[in-house]
């Protein structure tokens, strides 16, 4: 009974790896066939190789100096702090350029944070009455600028939460090379050294660090969260650890909910990898904090003024899933419907015209067009959402001009982006496939939960409303799979080259011992 459960789950990981790659490569046809921004297909073909071929001999560089320095590893552990000392000031000098003036959502929020954190009046609670998912990052923003109070007044607190925020990605960066390790091998010198130089080129770090809204500053609590799992799994107050993981995974999902999809991740993979993964009733500890935290931060939003308006302003869960069905998913393609819903009188009323209206368009579902439209809408761009928020700047400079749309150079910037985007699908894609057919699946668990989060975020921007973002803050699962697919495709390729040179050896014997008989 116990080999036939086993049996079944080998087929149901086998099937998610060819779902998987599938999907990769679907994405990556329909978006290269026809990129936004006015990007030609022949070019980004083009510059997507130039990207795969970049990282490919990249990979091979790092196990040519593997092969020929025997303690590169020990070398790489005594200098690699020097990388993120580099890192962090090549990230806050970058995001000092492309300082902007907040606009839109990012407007409302930052102005709201900075009143809230110095103890003012807000003005806008009617805002976040609306937009109630809106409020977890206001408030985590607030707390940082409330921190500044504690600085001179001459100190501009954005720089100073800047710093934090770039110390955030410093820190994804170090447990993303601390798991990829754990993953993969014990103290491997290509795999660090690759993990660093894909993190080192990920320019969507680089293009949304100065930006302050729910999918930057949601960035990296999935994956700090994991790493506390793997770290304290082994250890004595393990406990400590798990509940640890529990708060900062509330935390992550109390600014931006997308965070929670590592909980689903988290459970499909214990079910499938319970012979590798024991002690599955310490994920307990780990919702316990999680609900613990996300119980409290429900009972003090409610203390909240905004709460006021709430009833009259809310916008309904099934707005943004009735979005999602017409034409190309985005609000510009359905603000007639956005309009007349957003304005009705009161909350039941707006949840029964998004009803309607997802009960008259549910079939686009499956409507070849609209699933095509919205692939491109989610998926044809690589800066991850970065560009929207980049319309007046502090102070116009080379870098602006190439991230923000209305930029001199924004047209090659989008070139380089999304082809680098379309080469990390194409990576995914590959080390998915090749993953199918494998043999051995239980070694790798690291590897099936990053590319199973990072299909779940993908699979719900084609039901709700398309936004690129949402994607930005599962870069952490996004740089797993890819250094996995690495690693994969080196050891199938060593493996095909040493099958190939053992048929032309045995080919040769043959030969010789014709010619002695």
């Amino acid at each position: 009974m116990r080999h036939c459960n086993h049996n079944r789950k080998r087929y149901v990981i086998r099937l998610f790896w060819l779902s998987f790659s599938i999907s990769m490569f679907l994405i990556l046809g329909v978006a290269i066939s026809q990129p936004l921004n006015n990007l030609i297909p022949e070019k980004m073909f083009l510059y997507t190789m130039v990207w795969i071929g970049m990282y490919f001999g990249a990979w091979i560089f790092f196990s040519y100096l593997e092969q020929k320095i025997e303690n590169l590893m020990e070398i790489v552990k005594r200098y690699y702090t020097f990388y993120f000392v580099i890192l962090g000031i090549v990230l806050f000098i970058v995001s000092c350029c492309l300082r902007s003036v907040p606009i839109t959502d990012y407007e409302n929020i930052y102005n709201a944070a900075k009143l809230y954190a110095m103890g003012e009046e807000v003005t806008n609670w009617d805002y976040f009455a609306r937009w109630t998912n809106n409020i977890g990052v206001m408030l985590l923003l607030s707390l940082l600028f409330y921190l500044c109070n504690w600085l001179p007044e001459q100190v501009d607190s954005y720089y100073f939460v800047l710093i934090l925020n770039v110390l955030f990605i410093v820190l994804l960066v170090y447990c993303l090379h601390y798991l990829l390790n754990a993953f993969l091998t014990e103290d491997s010198a290509v795999v660090s050294l690759m993990t660093l130089f894909v993190c080192g080129t990920w320019i969507p770090f680089y293009a949304n660090a100065s930006i302050f809204y729910s999918d930057q500053l949601s960035l990296g609590f999935a994956v700090y969260a994991f790493t506390l799992l793997v770290k304290g799994h082994s250890k004595l107050r393990w406990y400590f650890y798990y509940l640890c993981s529990g708060i900062l995974l509330g935390l992550g999902i109390s600014v931006k909910v997308t965070v929670a999809t590592i909980i689903v991740s988290l459970t499909i993979t214990g079910f499938l990898f319970s012979e590798v993964w024991k002690n599955k009733r310490r994920m307990i500890i780990v919702l316990g904090g999680c609900v613990a935290y996300l119980s409290l931060f429900s009972v003090y939003t409610r203390t909240l003024p905004y709460q006021e308006w709430e009833g009259q302003l809310k916008a309904p869960v099934e707005y943004w899933f009735a979005l999602g069905l017409v034409a190309d998913g985005t609000y510009a393609d359905n603000e007639e419907f956005a309009v007349y819903c957003l304005t009705a009188e009161n909350y039941e009323q707006r949840r029964e015209i998004a009803r309607e209206k997802i009960k008259a368009e549910i079939l686009n579902l499956w409507d070849g067009k609209h699933i095509i439209q919205k692939a491109r809408q989610n998926f044809g761009a690589g800066d991850l959402g970065a560009a929207r928020y980049f319309h007046i700047p502090v102070q116009e400079n080379f870098l602006w001009n190439c991230c923000s749309m209305n930029g001199e150079y924004f047209w090659k910037y989008a070139c380089v982006t999304t082809a680098f985007f379309f080469a990390v699908l194409f990576y995914m894609g590959v080390g998915g496939l090749l993953q199918f057919f494998k043999k051995d699946t239980t070694e790798e668990m690291g590897f099936f939960l990053a590319a199973l989060t990072f299909w779940g975020i993908c699979l719900f921007m084609m039901l709700w409303e398309a936004q690129d973002k949402f994607m930005y803050n599962h870069s952490g699962w996004m740089i797993i799979t890819l250094i996995c697919s690495f690693k994969l495709i080196d050891e199938q390729g060593r493996k095909f080259l040493k099958n190939i040179k053992g048929v032309v050896r045995t080919k040769d014997e043959c030969e010789q011992n014709t010619k002695v008989i």
